[in-house]
């Protein structure tokens, strides 16, 4: 197995650990069980008024948009919610370690300046309307949103961006600059992004490997970059993704993987510039060409 390979399992193993230990750290001094635990924590996660217990809150001016600036050794959940009031909560145990502004554009800032080690972090965005997320250095453990769309800039990232189901996302845009990104489920749930119907990726000096959902539509758009879907396999059976409607556009000197068995696509459209290499089926291949 090769050593990138391992130090992905070694990480997906650490992000599980980490929140479920601080859920047992928290429940034994709070004198609650790990039940009772999970379900006062996923209130004062989702309702902007449930009183401050195992999370910190910070009252802040109106936004519109959100800027997340870490670093490369902090692993976040991070939640965007529709609210009627603008507020941000973070886990306690690193609460301090974040900055946060809002300035006279309408932008909250959340930053951190330097952690210690790795560190595990949760961060709770509660907002009436959001335009943007901006995510930079640091490792998405879990994202959730009840908003139904979202615009996702990501830049700087090396490692795996998980989602969370998002039962209420239908549209989302991601946009990825100079990052290594791999798009896969959390711990915390058996599938992902199961409801989305628009999914837009815009990938720039970077790679992204997705792994297995369905989608209704999938574009993307590659300038220098390469595109890679992930099979999975539990024994004998595999666990593939399933697109009903793929475009694929590519620019300047970029890379498209698409095996055999990783993905069913209903329809696969796009164009290919003179410096892209791919790796799929012939018969694919020909929709590819034929524009």
């Amino acid at each position: 197995m090769k050593t990138s390979s391992k130090l992905l399992i070694i990480l997906g193993i650490a992000l599980f650990i980490l929140p479920v230990g601080g859920m047992v750290y928290y429940a034994k001094i709070s004198r609650v069980n790990t039940s009772q635990f999970s379900a006062a924590l996923e209130l004062e996660e989702r309702n902007i008024n449930t009183k401050d217990r195992f999370l910190v809150s910070r009252e802040v001016k109106l936004f519109n948009k959100v800027i997340i600036q870490g670093t490369n050794n902090l692993y976040t959940k991070i939640s965007i919610v529709q609210s009627d009031q603008p507020k941000v909560k973070f886990a306690k145990n690193t609460e301090s370690l974040f900055r946060t502004s809002v300035d006279a554009s309408g932008t909250l800032s959340i930053a951190v300046d330097s952690v210690q080690g790795y560190q595990y972090s949760a961060i709770y965005v509660f907002v009436p309307h959001i335009d943007s997320l901006s995510l930079e250095q640091l490792q998405v453990s879990e994202f959730d949103t009840n908003f139904e769309n979202m615009n996702i800039y990501a830049s700087n990232i090396n490692n795996q961006f998980n989602f969370g189901e998002n039962s209420s996302l239908k549209s989302l845009q991601l946009t990825i600059h100079d990052s290594r990104i791999s798009i896969g489920s959390s711990n915390q749930v058996n599938s992902f992004l199961k409801d989305l119907q628009n999914f837009d990726i815009n990938v720039n000096n970077s790679a992204i490997s997705i792994g297995p959902s369905s989608y209704n539509t999938m574009h993307v758009d590659l300038k220098n970059s390469s595109l890679n879907f992930i099979i999975e396999k539990r024994g004998d059976e595999a666990n593939v993704t399933s697109v009903k409607d793929l475009q694929i556009n590519s620019h300047g000197t970029s890379r498209i993987v698409i095996p055999e068995h990783a993905v069913e696509i209903g329809k696969l459209t796009g164009s290919l510039s003179d410096s892209t290499t791919i790796d799929l089926p012939y018969y694919k291949t020909k929709s590819l060409f034929n524009q």
